[in-house]
């Protein structure tokens, strides 16, 4: 039940930014098509950030048990704000590119 409320309330948000874009601030309804697959485009740069963070992350630990001979736990990497900054490598890192596909 609550995953479909989620559900109903992004989408009513959804419906109402779309309506306030269209009528308030001049934005062209047809350009919400290329505006969701750059976010697709994000989402799968995200995922890639994520698994290399993971990855190094993974090296890391296995290489201060290996080398250090300290104890460090792999549950370090299971953490909320891993994903959240592997977003913020995403925007920077599609913004940058952008800039380039720009000049």
């Amino acid at each position: 039940m609550a995953p479909l409320f989620l559900l109903v309330v992004v989408a009513l948000t959804s419906a109402g930014a779309c309506a306030v874009a269209v009528r308030w601030l001049g934005l062209r309804a047809d350009r919400l098509g290329p505006a969701l697959l750059g976010t697709c485009q994000i989402a799968g740069v995200t995922v890639l950030f994520l698994a290399l963070n993971v990855a190094v992350g993974l090296v890391i630990v296995f290489l201060a048990r290996g080398v250090f001979r300290v104890f460090v736990s792999v549950y370090v990497l299971d953490d909320v704000y891993l994903p959240l900054l592997s977003v913020i490598q995403a925007l920077i890192f599609e913004s940058w590119r952008g800039l380039r596909a720009a000049r």
